[in-house]
C-alpha cells in the first residue's frame, strides 16, 4: 500500500512537464494564495500564520486557521518567502510548507497536510491556479492503488493509479453527476456517486482513493472569490496593540473553514 508521500511523489513526476513544471520558475514578489486540509491522519488543528512571513516580529499581523479533515479551508494570502511557517495558538512552531511561485501571475496551492504516527505534521502542495483549473472545471486526482473509471455528465474517462484528468462541466448549469466505477470480476462496479451543484460557478480537485469496493472522494472545491475577501490580502505587516490589552487581542481572528 503506497503512502500519501509516495503518491504525491508519483504525482509530482507525472506532471513534471505540465502542472508542476510551473512551480520550478524563480520566486516573484506577487502574492501566494492557499487553501489547506488535513488529508491523511484525521483530526483538526488550530493554526496561525503571518501573511508577510515576519513571524520574528512580536507585533506581526497573524491570522488563525482552523484546519479540518472533511473540507478545505477558506482562501488565504501570503506575501513572504518560502516556507510558510505555521504555529499553534501558543505561537509554537508546528510545520513549515515549502513552495515556489510560478512567476506567471497569481500563485495558488491546496496544501495537503499529513499527520504522522508521532503526531507531527508534514505537507505537500497541489497546484490550484485558476489558469490550471479554470472555473467550471474539475481535476480528478487518483491516490488509489488501481485504475478507476468515471462518468461526469456525458464524459467517460479512466484514470490510472496516481494519475489525474481535468474535465469541464460542459452545459450542466444545475447539477453535475460524477459516478465512479471499479473493475471487479471483469465488470464495472459502481463505487461512487457524487453531485456537484451549480458546477459552472465552481472549480476544484476531487481526490480519490479506493477502500475495498468503494471509491472514497475528498472534494476540494471552491467558488469564485474576490481578492478583497481573501483572508490576509492587503493586510498590514504589523499591528499596534492598544495599551493595557492582552497581546493577542489586537490580532485578526479569522477562522478558515467555510
Amino acid at each position: 500500500m503506497k503512502t500519501l508521500s509516495q503518491w504525491l511523489l508519483i504525482f509530482l513526476c507525472s506532471f513534471g512537464q505540465s502542472l508542476f513544471s510551473l512551480e520550478e520558475s524563480p520566486e516573484t514578489s506577487g502574492p501566494a494564495f492557499f487553501h489547506t486540509i488535513i488529508f491523511e491522519g484525521g483530526g483538526s488543528e488550530d493554526l496561525t500564520y503571518a501573511p508577510w512571513g515576519n513571524t520574528e516580529d512580536e507585533n506581526a499581523t497573524r491570522y488563525s486557521i482552523r484546519v479540518g479533515s472533511f473540507r478545505m479551508t477558506k482562501k488565504f494570502c501570503y506575501y513572504g518567502d518560502s516556507p510558510i511557517r505555521f504555529y499553534n495558538q501558543d505561537r509554537e512552531p508546528v510545520f513549515e510548507h515549502e513552495f515556489s511561485r510560478d512567476g506567471r501571475g497569481d500563485f495558488e496551492q491546496i496544501i495537503l497536510i499529513r499527520r504522522l504516527k508521532d503526531g507531527k505534521l508534514t505537507s505537500h502542495g497541489l497546484p490550484f491556479a485558476e489558469s490550471l483549473v479554470p472555473m467550471g472545471s474539475f481535476l480528478l486526482q487518483s491516490f488509489a492503488n488501481e485504475s478507476t473509471f468515471f462518468k461526469a455528465g456525458e464524459m467517460k474517462m479512466s484514470i490510472q493509479s496516481g494519475k489525474s484528468r481535468l474535465f469541464h462541466s460542459g452545459q450542466s448549469t444545475q447539477n453535475l453527476s460524477v459516478n465512479g466505477y471499479l473493475m471487479r470480476n471483469g465488470k464495472y462496479k459502481e463505487a461512487l456517486t457524487q453531485n456537484i451543484s451549480e458546477p459552472l460557478s465552481k472549480r476544484g480537485i476531487i481526490a480519490v482513493r479506493v477502500s475495498g469496493d468503494l471509491i472514497r472522494s475528498t472534494s476540494l472545491i471552491t467558488g469564485s472569490i474576490q481578492k478583497s475577501f481573501v483572508l490576509g490580502y492587503n493586510s498590514p505587516k504589523t499591528i499596534n496593540p492598544e495599551p493595557n490589552l492582552p497581546e493577542n487581542s489586537a490580532e485578526p481572528v479569522q477562522l478558515g473553514l467555510d
